[in-house]
């Protein structure tokens, strides 16, 4: 946005705020005009006010600095320039003070001192740090650059004001800099910026009523669902056809004609996002949803751009720019998204991709046929389903077996390792002869190959079979067991899908690790 338009309420909000001696959180998603609101915070002190001795940006959207030296740089060389350029009187001195050569700790020493005395001169300065969000996403920052702006910031001779796409502490990926006083010495609500409101407009209203028709205001609503992105680039375009009045009519040939031009502005837009929220619009571009329909992360995202309303139980589109794009660009949407668009999709469209699978793979034909059976009623018969779990164990044991004791012994190594290792819970469970158990005891054949496969005490011994592979062979045991030992009306589909991948990637497993 170049200039700023509506947002009297929350300037009204921050100067109320600033009077309080508050430190400021500006919040709201990307292209809501943040940047420009602060910029014009800044432009109200920058030369001096009665709440402020001087005002400046510290940028660290551009070039994200990665080191708590490189911030406290930038945030002195911002100093620097307001003792410079503004009308600092006995405190230009200041300016000289500063030299952002200095090592880390004599940085922070200098910005101390500068700002106490500006403190005893009984001054303030606003410094705005725009763009923390990548530098807060950057887990090597240590915690120590928050404390330091923490401490600087207890002196009543500087406030903050930060804006970023979610609140400070979510945005922190270092563990450790979470727990940072810093992020508490901020007004405890931050101030949301986010599509604009009815304040927003009838501040609007009031500034274009000579050059736009009531009508023609409405019709900008509707465009643009309030996105102040969106706003300014329609209002641009309505301006290239200097009308005296402008009426309903030219709004909408101003936004047919940006939509035909393929502006950045909407195909960023419409990247904006994941492909789950893309799929979402295409959805709410053929009707309504149920706010239900939404998880709580993908209804905010619509709703902090101005891309949808909120009314009672449902959510519909607010922007017909987005709506245009949604008809237009729904192949972008991938197929998946198209296959499980809404949740009753899970249950008609799992089988035909676990039949694609299991198709991909190879492996043993006997195994394949279990599972092909299993994945036959996963959807409408879960217990039917993982009735197969037992075959398809003992199949599995078979072949693990024909490839690690093909004579139907378990190797002599094998048990002189356990014994030298004092294991002997399971040592006694082994025949004299060392023959394997039965086929259907596929308990203690698991017992076998949990201790074969390698543990914390001993190293793995199988030839061939990973554990990895013996943990996905325990978890269909497990679900076998379940199905024999529960109630049938217990079993979900979603665990009945949770089996049938687990045996796809089992024979995929097995296919690489015993041939």
């Amino acid at each position: 946005m170049k200039n700023i338009i509506g947002r009297d309420s929350i300037l009204k909000q921050i100067d109320n705020l600033h009077d309080r001696n508050q430190h400021i959180s500006i919040v709201g998603a990307r292209s809501m005009g943040k940047t420009t609101l602060l910029q014009q915070v800044v432009r109200k002190h920058v030369a001096g006010s009665a709440l402020f001795m001087g005002a400046g940006i510290v940028d660290l959207r551009h070039n994200p600095p990665t080191s708590t030296h490189a911030v406290l740089r930038r945030m002195g060389e911002v100093l620097r320039d307001i003792f410079t350029t503004t009308t600092a009187g006995a405190l230009s001195f200041l300016a000289n003070e500063f030299n952002p050569d200095s090592p880390e700790e004599e940085l922070y020493d200098q910005l101390k001192l500068t700002l106490d005395l500006v403190d005893e001169a009984g001054k303030r300065i606003l410094i705005v740090l725009d763009g923390c969000d990548t530098v807060l996403q950057n887990p090597s920052i240590p915690v120590d650059l928050w404390n330091s702006i923490r401490a600087l910031a207890q002196r009543n001779s500087l406030r903050l004001m930060t804006g970023t796409r979610d609140r400070l502490v979510q945005l922190c990926y270092n563990p450790e800099a979470r727990d940072s006083p810093f992020f508490n010495i901020f007004y405890t609500t931050p101030l949301q910026v986010g599509p604009f409101a009815e304040p927003d407009w009838e501040d609007m209203s009031s500034k274009y009523r000579e050059n736009f028709e009531s009508p023609a205001v409405r019709e900008i609503v509707n465009w643009t669902g309030g996105h102040p992105a969106l706003v300014s680039l329609l209002l641009d375009r309505v301006s290239e056809y200097a009308l005296e009045k402008v009426k309903k009519e030219n709004v909408d040939q101003a936004a047919l004609s940006l939509i035909s031009g393929q502006s950045m502005v909407l195909e960023t837009l419409w990247r904006d996002g994941g492909d789950e929220n893309r799929g979402d619009i295409v959805q709410l571009a053929r009707g309504s949803l149920l706010v239900s329909d939404l998880p709580p992360d993908r209804l905010k995202f619509l709703l902090a751009r101005g891309i949808a309303l909120q009314s009672g139980n449902k959510v519909k589109l607010a922007n017909r720019f987005v709506e245009h794009l949604a008809t237009a660009r729904q192949l972008d949407v991938s197929s998946v998204r198209q296959l499980f668009e809404k949740p009753t999709d899970y249950e008609s469209n799992i089988r035909p991709l676990l039949e694609l699978r299991l198709g991909q793979i190879g492996g043993d034909p006997t195994l394949r046929r279990l599972v092909k059976r299993a994945v036959q009623d996963v959807a409408s018969d879960p217990a039917g389903c993982l009735g197969n779990a037992r075959d398809v164990v003992e199949r599995t044991l078979s072949i693990i077996w024909n490839f690690e004791a093909p004579d139907g012994y378990i190797p002599e190594a094998w048990i002189q390792e356990w014994k030298s290792k004092g294991i002997s819970s399971l040592i006694d469970r082994i025949p004299a002869n060392r023959k394997l158990p039965a086929p259907d005891r596929r308990g203690e054949h698991c017992a076998i190959l949990r201790v074969a496969t390698g543990t914390d005490k001993i190293q793995q011994q199988t030839q061939g079979l990973s554990k990895p592979t013996f943990l996905i062979i325990d978890f269909i045991a497990g679900l076998g067991n379940a199905r024999n030992h529960q109630n049938n009306s217990r079993l979900s589909v979603g665990l009945s899908v949770s089996f049938c991948f687990a045996c796809i990637e089992l024979i995929s497993a097995l296919n690489h690790e015993l041939t």
